[in-house]
């Protein structure tokens, strides 16, 4: 797994996909990304408000 720990900027994120980050290091980033919604929001299946 790669994730360069330099990519988190201030505002946002920036890789360049398999020099800065692996398919692994990508799926990684989006357990934890959903792991800090559910612990936001306190919901177990939080759904999007986009209408889709």
């Amino acid at each position: 797994m790669k994730i360069n720990p330099n990519g988190f900027r201030e505002y946002d994120a920036r890789w360049l996909f398999e020099k800065d980050i692996d398919l692994e290091g990508i799926n990684e980033l989006g357990k934890g990304f959903g792991t800090q919604i559910i612990n936001h929001t306190k919901k177990n299946k939080p759904k999007s408000n986009s209408g889709s």
